[in-house]
Formats: C-alpha cells, sequence, structure tokens
C-alpha cells in the first residue's frame, strides 16, 4: 500500500469515536486495523537493502559455529554448542575422570524448538545424582513456563510435567524431590510447592501472602541448603530447608524487615550474608549452624550474626563469592560508578565459632586491561578448586571467560569472544562527569573510533536506563560495531534510578525523585551538544521497557534537541497501568515508581507520563517496538502511544513507526531472527541521520 495511502487511513482512524480502551481488547476491530496499519507503515518505510546489509554485517562479524567453556558439576563436566546454521545450542556432557572425545549430547534444544514458533529456557538443572534432567520451557513468550523431566539414561522425556509454573526451581539432595514456584493471577510467584518426580500430588511448603513480594528459589554454593526468598523491591526474607531432608519444616534464616535487603550462601559450618541493615553500601555478616532454630520459624537475631566486613562510606559492597579458604568481594565507588573485583583470605572458624577477619594473609584487587570495564564472577564450579571463574568485557575488549589462580592472582584465558575485522586499538573511550541541573555529577560513558571521538560533530546515540537499581556497568557489543564503523558515537549515560554509584544513586530517581532520572538524561544530552560531540538533527536516544519511559519522558521536555528517539517494549503508559492492581506487577512496582493512590505521587506521574505529556510541536523520528505475548508492558500501552503520537504529531514527514511481534518482552528466541530484529533497530538510526560516514576498518 503506497505510503499517502496509509496516512489517509491514519487519519481516518484517528476521527473514528472509538474509545482509547478499545485498544486494549486484542481482538477489536479498532485494534486490529491500527496494527496493521502501523505493520504496513513500517513496512513500507523500511530501507531493505540497508537492513539486509546490517544483518549480514552481524553474522558475519563473529562465528557462527562456537562452543562454550567446559564446567564440572559433580562427576560431570558440562559444555554447549551451537552449529554454523542453527537458531538453538545443543547441550554435552562427559565424566569429569574422563575425557573430551567421550562427550554425549544430553538435550538438543533444536528438536524442542521445532514444535514451536518461541522458545524460551527459564532454568534447566542436572539432578545432583546426574541421571535427570529438569527444564522449564515458554513456548509463547508470555512467561508461562512448562515444567519436564529428561531421563538421561534413556533419554526418553517422563510422562510427567508441571505447566503454568514460573520457571524457577530446585532440587533436593535425593535427586527425586523438586521445589517449584506456582504463579497467582497477576504472574506473581506467590507459592513454592513440592513435587516428588513422576506422582500425581504436589504440598504447598511456602504461601507469600504480602501482595508486593514474590518467591524465588536457589541452593547455596555447598550444595547442603535449599533457599527460599521473599523479596520485594526494598526488602528480603529467606527460608532454609536442608537439602538431604525435603520434607522438614522451613527454618527463617533472617526475616523481613522494611528496606533491608540481603543475599545469603553457606561454606563450612557458617552462612554467609550480605546485607544494607547496618548501612545502605552494606556489610558482611556470618553466623554459625548452630545459632538456628531448625525446629520453628523463630529467625536468630541481629546481635548472632558476627559482622566480618563493616560498611563503607565511599565504597558499596556489591556482590560475594564464597570459597573453602577464599573470598570475593565485588565493591563499587560512589564517587565514579567504576566497580573493581577484591580477593582475601577466608580465614577458619576458631573453637567459638568465630571467624577472624579475613585478608590478612591475601588481600589483592585484580587487574583488569581496561578501566571502564565489567568483571562478573560466575558460578563456582563444583566441587571448589581453588580457582574463580570470571568474565572480562569493556567498551572496546570483547568477552573474556577467566580461569584466577585465587592464590595468586593470575589469570589464564579459557575462553574469548571472536570478533572479525576488528582491532580494539582504533576504539577510543572516554569517561566524562557531566552535572546535572541540581548539581549531581552523572556519570557518562563514551566509545567511538579515536579519529571520531577527537574530532566530534558526528551522529551520537546515549542508550539509558535508570530504573530498579540496575547498573549499565561497561559491556562489549560486536553489533554495536556496526555504528562505530559508520562514524557514530555510542554513550551510556548512568542516570539515577541505577545504582551505578551505590544505593543513594538508586534512591535518587525512584518514587517521588523520579524526575531526577529525566534531568540526568537531559544533562547529558546537552552536554555533547555543548562538547560539539553532536547536533540536535544527529542525536539519538535508545532506551528499553523502563528505559522507554526515560526516553519518552526526556523527549518530551526538549523534543528541539533530539532528532531520532528508538524505544523498545516502553513503559509509556505508566500512570495508567499503576492505577490498575489486576494488572501484572503493577502492586510489586509500587515500591518503585509510588503509588497513585498518594495525591503527589499521582500529581507527579501526571507530570512525567510520557503519553500524556507529547508536546505540541515538531517531535523527533521514532520507532517504538511491542510484542502481542509481553506480560511486563501490554502491547496496548505501547500501541495507545504510538496512536497518541499520530494524533500529536505536527511534521507530516515525521510520522512514529511501530513494529510489532509475536513474542514477549524479550523479543525472538531464535538466534538469526535476533540478529534480524538488532538489524532493524540499527537500519533505523542509520537511515534516520541526516549524513553517516563509514569509516574503513581495514
Amino acid at each position: 500500500m503506497p505510503l499517502t495511502e496509509i496516512k489517509k487511513q491514519a487519519v481516518n482512524l484517528m476521527h473514528q469515536a472509538t474509545q482509547i480502551s478499545d485498544l486494549e481488547n486484542a481482538a477489536h476491530p479498532t485494534t486490529q486495523q491500527w496494527l496493521s496499519l502501523a505493520q504496513q507503515h513500517f513496512e513500507s518505510s523500511r530501507p531493505k537493502t540497508l537492513e539486509d546489509t546490517l544483518y549480514t554485517e552481524l553474522c558475519a562479524r563473529q562465528p557462527l559455529a562456537d562452543q562454550s567453556t567446559p564446567s564440572r558439576d559433580g562427576d560431570w563436566i558440562y559444555f554447549s554448542r551451537i552449529g554454523e546454521n542453527d537458531d538453538y545450542p545443543t547441550y554435552w556432557r562427559y565424566p569429569a575422570a574422563g575425557s573430551a572425545d567421550q562427550a554425549q549430547c544430553f538435550l538438543d534444544v533444536r528438536q524442542l524448538a521445532a514444535q514451536h514458533r518461541y522458545l524460551d529456557i527459564g532454568n534447566m538443572e542436572t539432578s545432583p545424582d546426574g541421571m535427570k534432567l529438569a527444564i522449564s520451557l515458554d513456548t509463547r513468550g508470555d512467561e508461562h513456563y512448562c515444567l519436564q523431566i529428561l531421563d538421561l539414561e534413556t533419554q526418553r522425556w517422563l510422562d510427567w510435567s508441571i505447566d503454568d509454573m514460573s520457571g524457577d526451581f530446585v532440587w533436593a539432595g535425593d535427586s527425586q524431590t523438586l521445589l517449584i514456584t506456582q504463579l497467582d493471577d497477576r504472574m506473581r510467584p506467590d507459592s513454592v510447592w513440592r513435587h516428588q518426580v513422576g506422582q500425581p500430588e504436589a504440598h504447598c511448603i511456602y504461601q507469600e501472602t504480602t501482595r508486593h513480594f514474590w518467591l524465588s528459589l536457589g541452593r547455596t554454593l555447598s550444595r547442603q541448603w535449599l533457599l527460599i526468598e521473599a523479596s520485594s523491591k526494598t526488602s528480603t526474607e529467606v527460608h532454609l530447608l536442608p537439602a538431604e531432608q525435603p520434607d522438614s519444616p522451613l527454618c527463617c534464616l533472617w526475616p523481613r524487615q522494611t528496606d533491608v535487603e540481603i543475599s545469603v550462601n553457606h561454606q563450612g559450618q557458617h552462612f554467609i550474608v550480605l546485607s544494607n541493615h547496618l548501612a545502605r553500601s552494606c556489610s558482611l555478616h556470618a553466623l554459625p549452624e548452630q545459632a538456628l532454630h531448625l525446629e520453628g520459624q523463630q529467625a536468630p537475631t541481629l546481635k548472632d550474626w558476627q559482622t566480618i566486613i563493616a560498611p563503607q562510606d565511599d565504597i558499596t559492597l556489591d556482590g560475594f563469592q564464597l570459597h573453602p579458604e577464599h573470598l570475593l568481594i565485588e565493591e563499587r565507588s560512589h564517587l565514579t560508578g567504576l566497580c573493581r573485583l577484591k580477593v582475601m583470605d577466608w580465614p577458619k572458624a576458631n573453637q567459638q565459632g568465630h571467624i577472624p577477619a579475613p585478608g590478612q594473609s591475601l588481600n589483592y584487587v585484580v587487574k583488569t586491561p581496561d578501566d571502564l570495564c565489567s568483571l562478573d564472577i560466575l558460578p563456582s564450579e563444583y566441587p571448589a578448586n581453588g580457582q574463580a571463574r570470571l568474565v572480562f568485557e569493556s567498551l572496546r575488549h570483547p568477552a573474556e571467560t577467566w580461569s584466577l589462580s585465587l592464590d595468586s592472582g593470575n589469570h589464564q584465558v579459557l575462553k574469548q569472544q571472536q570478533v572479525h575485522n576488528f582491532d580494539s586499538a582504533a576504539l577510543s573511550t572516554r569517561y566524562c562527569s557531566v552535572l546535572s541541573s541540581d548539581g549531581a555529577e552523572v556519570p557518562l560513558l563514551l566509545v567511538a573510533r579515536r579519529e571520531v571521538l577527537e574530532n566530534g560533530h558526528a551522529p551520537l546515540v546515549i542508550y539509558g536506563y535508570g530504573a530498579y537499581g540496575d547498573c549499565l556497568d561497561p559491556w562489549f557489543s560486536s553489533a554495536r560495531l556496526s555504528l562505530l564503523d559508520r562514524g557514530w558515537i555510542y554513550a551510556i549515560a548512568q542516570v539515577r534510578g541505577g545504582s551505578e554509584k551505590g544505593d543513594q544513586w538508586y534512591q535518587a530517581g525512584r518514587q517521588q525523585h523520579k524526575p531526577h532520572s529525566f534531568d540526568d538524561l537531559e544533562a547529558c544530552i546537552r552536554y555533547v551538544l555543548e562538547e560539539k560531540l553532536t547536533s540536535p538533527a544527529q542525536l539519538a536516544l535508545w532506551g528499553g521497557s523502563a528505559g522507554g519511559l526515560l526516553v519518552g519522558a526526556t523527549l518530551n521536555r526538549c523534543p528541539e534537541l533530539i532528532g531520532t528517539a528508538l524505544m523498545e517494549v516502553p513503559f509509556v503508559d505508566c500512570l495508567r497501568a499503576m492505577q490498575d492492581p489486576s494488572l501484572p506487577l503493577t502492586e510489586e512496582e509500587y515500591e518503585e515508581w509510588g503509588n497513585p493512590s498518594d495525591p503527589d505521587i499521582l500529581a507527579l506521574m501526571q507530570q512525567y507520563d510520557p503519553i500524556n505529556n507529547l508536546p505540541q510541536t515538531r517531535l523527533p523520528e521514532v520507532l517504538m517496538t511491542t510484542g502481542l505475548n509481553d506480560p511486563r508492558v501490554p502491547y496496548w500501552q505501547v500501541l495507545k502511544y504510538y496512536v497518541q503520537w499520530w494524533t500529536q504529531n505536527t511534521d507530516p514527514q515525521r510520522e512514529p513507526l511501530l513494529y510489532c511481534q509475536d513474542e514477549g518482552h524479550s523479543g525472538a528466541s531464535a538466534r538469526f531472527e535476533g540478529f534480524r530484529e538488532t538489524a532493524r533497530l540499527l537500519t533505523f538510526l542509520i537511515h534516520h541521520q541526516p549524513s553517516s560516514t563509514t569509516v574503513s576498518t581495514s
């Protein structure tokens, strides 16, 4: 259909006397008309040649046949492979006492995916005896999972499954008992059930009645204890179950307290907890096993816990991993938002159960090739061997999997992400500290080809999120190179609402302080313009989900400074969503965004809600994406925003674009369709630039 006819239909639809709420019904004729119109408009505006070029680049830039780093779990070594033309991997294993040439494929995900348009594995775990595989599968993208069991000896699927579960489960030590979490009618994991594999009966062992708390399951590294965590956005409660006695009563290790969050593990005869109950920057504590009250719900008191590492004023303890003789601690600077990993000795407890201060004989910071980097701890191999698995990556260094000798601090590179036709020395990075409107210093990380960053006046995209305390630590992206090789600058804005500079950074960007996130992104926009790194016509914003709200609210403030906006599954109808507690996740989200039943929160949301504040002025070029099965940001929120954008837009040359897929919040599950989706997004950014210069990579 010609573009002029599409525009004519859009005008006609806008003048129909149809309630906007009708768009919440996917079967309503108006909804179908708008979705069809959006698809036709997107297809007619799509520069297919450029998209195909980018898709070819994405496929050619990395080895399509690959194998993961082998890791030990009990008596087996596990790894995965993916073939050159495959969308999904195969999983392999061989005995730890054997050799790699004995490896056998125990799961072919290609066969599972052949039966479905979409396939996501929520969790996959072999039983402790290595004889069974439990796997949870979502075949729609709506995050409703089905748990199935594969007999690894016979390679036959058991005629036994659990439908409509959350995807979360854990094996008990007997290799026959599974704990799973079930969903309520608002998709909240609200109950834990104990199942015997193959048996129809199930027993509910925990029910969460507080509606903004949800449940998750885990296991300590020692494998001696199963964990049931009840969490809200700001609080954690932890219950224990002996792994070898899954029929035992639950034992409360840490009761919920307002604004207190913890993470827990177990080593030797002690439980170790990272907690913010003394200070928001967190501290590390130990509890002897004998202090537990195994026969009841009475939890240990705070005086039972020994402080191992006290809180610090300028550093947040971000995470830890405990080994028999070593402690790994992730630290985050409140000044810069940068992270580092420390390794210390872990001393033996004395006869009274007291643990001496760690780090007396060993205390070092793991060295990295780049300061603007991420260094993540992978799950420890079982049994432990004096080594830690880490993943290093930076804005200009592809990911590497390391095996770190905890005693020496030396590391061996087990695997390096291969990127064809790429030279990291051609890229340059820069850390900028941007002053926000209230004087807060916002980290802005830049990466570009060296000559582009030096000269400026280039296309530039700012990526942001700023919610839930999630951190945008530096990461490498091979897809990003398609922008950088065309002369772009890529920027990451670590706005308030994330925890990059500690918990206070998060607190300053949530609930009544949410506008700080928008202040920070606007400050970053003005900074790159004042520094002449780019121009308004060349400036793009990019955000997804809560980051889509960040982009939407900010472009409403200063549309004249922005040329293009890319919004993936954006949370742009936030006021309407937060006023409807029947929607999935709404009540859990009150601690993040605030409850609009509070008049002050209502007034604040009315001021920044993207859909209700589109300005009557020339708007940027925009592409928004959504998924028909998305349970987190329902398609109709984005569709209503799209319709509103058509209504408000005053520039006939800048109609909004909407791409709607059948899947859920995370997009396509098949690898090559994922490449195609990425190519679509990059195509939109590049195509809508007034000029883009391709820089040779040879």
